[in-house]
C-alpha cells in the first residue's frame, strides 16, 4: 500500500510537470497565434492587419516569462495590461510548480528505483490516469463553463471581463483560441502521460 501511494505520488508530480510543460510550450508557440489569427478572421474583427497581430502576440508571449508592462502597454489599454499582471504572476506559479513538481518526482522515481518497487507505481497511476481522462473530457464537453470558473477561482477581481466592442486583446484572443490552447495543451499532457504509463507497464512486466 505504501509503495502504491508513493507511485501516485510520483504520479501526481509529473503530472504537474508536464502539465506546466505544456502551459509553456503552447503558450510560447508563434506558430499558434499566427494560426488562430487567420483562422479566427482576427483581421477583421480588429481591424488591424496580421502584421501588426504577429507583432502584439509577440510582445504577449514575451510578457508571459519577463512580466515587463513596456512589452505591451504599447500595444493594449491599462485595464488589459493590468489583467496580464494578473496572468504572469500564474505563470510565475506555474513555473515554481514545475521546479518542486520536477525535484519530487525525481527523488520519487530514483527511491522507488534504488528500492526495487519501481512495478507497485504502475497501480497507483491507472487511477490517476483514468481521472485524467475524465477530467479533460468534461473540460471539453464544458469548455464554456470551465472557462468561466476558472477565471473565477484564480482571479480576485473582474480585469479579465474584457469588452469584445473596445478591448483589442479579447478581440484577438477570443474564447475560442484559448479553447484551442486547452486542447493542444491536453493532448501534450496525455501523450506525455502515456508515456509514462508505457514506461512503468514495461517495468512491471519486466520484473
Amino acid at each position: 500500500m505504501k509503495t502504491k501511494l508513493l507511485g501516485l505520488l510520483a504520479g501526481v508530480a509529473y503530472l504537474l510537470l508536464v502539465l506546466g510543460l505544456g502551459i509553456s510550450l503552447v503558450s510560447q508557440w508563434q506558430g499558434f497565434y499566427d494560426f488562430q489569427f487567420k483562422k479566427n478572421a482576427t483581421v477583421q474583427e480588429t481591424g488591424l492587419s496580421i502584421k501588426d497581430l504577429h507583432k502584439r502576440g509577440q510582445a504577449l508571449r514575451i510578457y508571459l516569462e519577463k512580466g515587463d508592462d513596456d512589452l505591451i502597454s504599447p500595444y493594449f489599454n491599462q485595464r488589459e495590461v493590468s489583467h496580464m499582471e494578473d496572468v504572469h504572476g500564474l505563470f510565475v506559479l506555474k513555473n515554481r510548480i514545475m521546479v518542486l513538481a520536477g525535484l519530487a518526482f525525481l527523488a520519487l522515481f530514483i527511491y522507488g528505483h534504488k528500492k526495487n518497487f519501481l512495478r507497485d507505481y504502475f497501480t497507483g497511476n491507472w487511477i490517476l490516469l483514468l481521472a485524467l481522462i475524465g477530467f479533460f473530457t468534461y473540460i471539453g464537453m464544458n469548455f464554456d463553463q470551465s472557462f468561466i470558473r476558472f477565471h473565477e477561482l484564480f482571479f480576485d477581481n473582474d480585469l479579465w471581463l474584457l469588452d469584445p466592442k473596445t478591448d483589442v486583446m479579447i478581440q484577438m484572443l477570443p474564447q475560442v483560441f484559448f479553447e484551442q490552447m486547452a486542447g493542444l495543451i491536453g493532448l501534450f499532457v496525455l501523450g506525455m502521460e502515456g508515456v509514462y504509463f508505457f514506461s512503468l507497464w514495461k517495468i512491471k512486466t519486466r520484473s
